[in-house]
């Protein structure tokens, strides 16, 4: 069996450090694997992702490469195809002679307002265009079973193995892109019931007006805060999961599974998430941490002191997780959905 991946490989790019790590993965288990990037990828094959030939480009690709399925990363937050276009491109390119199969990283479990009901009604003609839909999460795929009557199949984010945390000091992190989705005020506001606690923030700021209204919640504040701003290299990332104890996700907004969520299970911190789109389902269903409600600071101050308090039980559900969801198990999923799915679809032919 050889099959192609689409997404971005080699970029500063979350999915594009997903994408990569999932292809040398696979490889390792003996499955030929050929990526299929954009033009700034490094990719075996450079195409414009955006373009309206990308189905004949993608097509053209399999002929010459005899490849067996079609694999396609997609995640409309941060579209890679086109959302000017509404990924029409994108819907199209998945009518291949081969079966086709999408990860879907965000699920839109409701739309509240006009640019979330496109965004979800693109992410239904997906699911019902593509011959298998592929979710991080329980929560994922019972919802589109649910809501779409289509069976999609788990396969976790998958997790790259470093030493285990020791706990060193009640140090709190909160990493990412800094977007008024991701709830930091919340988190500032609650540090002020956290006085034997500090938090540090740090990642991208995409929103000028949030950020400039962060700095003065800091500002203002008296608990120890610290915020770092940017682009955050490998090595920095690094140095800041090691030397914080806990990980905290405030979102009041997450139809995403996390990869920051990710990074701390990978270096076994314990994780505080709020109870919002799919991000604290794995939180919830492997105990890694404690569940807070959105948008109350009372609620994460609590989450956070209980899970200080209970520290190894958390670190012994983060152990479990990581057995599960380390990258050569996640690639031996994979192999097993495309399996199936080429069987599938040849009976089908029959």
């Amino acid at each position: 069996m050889k099959i192609g991946i689409v997404s971005r490989f080699g970029e500063q790019d979350g999915i594009s450090i997903y994408s990569d790590n999932l292809v040398s993965a696979i490889r390792r288990q003996g499955t030929e694997c050929i990526t299929i990037g954009g033009t700034e990828s490094k990719a075996d094959y450079k195409i414009n992702l955006k373009s309206i030939r990308l189905k004949g480009h993608i097509a053209k690709i399999v002929e010459t490469e005899k490849l067996g399925l079609v694999h396609f990363q997609y995640i409309a937050a941060r579209s890679y195809y086109g959302i000017s276009s509404l990924n029409m491109n994108f819907v199209i390119a998945l009518s291949q002679k081969v079966p086709t199969a999408v990860t879907l990283h965000e699920v839109h479990y409701n739309s509240e307002d006009l640019r979330e009901k496109i965004i979800k009604k693109i992410e239904e003609i997906i699911i019902k265009k593509a011959n298998k839909i592929i979710v991080h999460t329980e929560g994922h795929r019972k919802f589109i079973l649910e809501k779409y009557k289509k069976n999609a199949e788990v396969a976790y984010m998958g997790v790259t193995l470093h030493d285990m945390h020791k706990r060193k000091n009640n140090s709190l992190l909160l990493f990412g892109i800094i977007s008024p989705n991701k709830g930091a005020e919340y988190l500032i506001e609650a540090m002020q019931e956290l006085p034997e606690y500090e938090l540090t923030i740090a990642g991208s700021a995409v929103d000028k007006e949030y950020y400039k209204k962060l700095i003065e919640l800091v500002g203002k504040s008296k608990a120890k805060i610290k915020m770092e701003t940017g682009w955050i290299s490998e090595q920095r990332k690094k140095e800041l999961f090691t030397n914080c104890d806990m990980l905290v996700l405030p979102y009041i907004k997450a139809p995403y599974q996390s990869a920051v969520l990710h990074d701390a299970i990978s270096y076994g911190l314990p994780i505080v998430a709020t109870r919002t789109g799919g991000v604290y389902e794995i939180v919830e269903q492997f105990k890694c941490g404690e569940v807070a409600e959105p948008k109350s600071k009372e609620s994460l101050a609590a989450a956070i002191k209980k899970t200080s308090s209970e520290y190894e039980k958390y670190q012994k559900g983060i152990a479990g997780y990581r057995e599960e969801a380390n990258w050569d198990r996640v690639a031996a999923r994979h192999i097993e959905v495309y399996r199936k799915l080429t069987k599938m679809c040849l009976n089908h032919a029959a």
